[in-house]
């Protein structure tokens, strides 16, 4: 097909820097939009490629109970985003967690960690 109005699974994975295997379970969950043309091959169009990146899935906009969990502006950090504040790797932020040294909250299965916490907890030198 010569329509450059149209990708192959191959180049929008290749765009996206994701496998097909993770386009085909976005096309079966119907959270990005494909068609067949002439041959087996599949075809997303532009426009439903946009639409998917604009809605695409994103774990700073998760939310609980029609809160937004992760908002820096309010102080509520991911895991992620905590780890970026204090300078240390992720791993080491989970086992803090997991050594009682950082609180955190829990919404469903996400940690939540405040600006309270990551403010009570202060790293001294050589400990982590």
């Amino acid at each position: 097909m010569k329509d450059y109005q149209y990708l192959t699974i191959t180049e929008v994975s290749n765009k996206m820097g994701v496998t097909r295997q993770a386009l085909y379970t976005a096309i079966k969950r119907n959270r990005l939009k494909s068609s067949k043309h002439e041959s087996r091959k599949r075809y997303i169009h532009r426009n439903d490629l946009e639409d998917f990146l604009k809605n695409r899935y994103s774990r700073n906009f998760s939310t609980y109970n029609g809160k937004l969990l992760f908002d820096p502006s309010k102080g509520n950090y991911s895991i992620k985003q905590a780890a970026g504040k204090l300078n240390i790797p992720i791993q080491k932020v989970y086992y803090m967690i997991r050594s009682k040294k950082l609180k955190y909250v829990k919404h469903g299965g996400a940690y939540v960690i405040t600006q309270k916490n990551l403010d009570e907890y202060k790293p001294k030198k050589g400990a982590l």
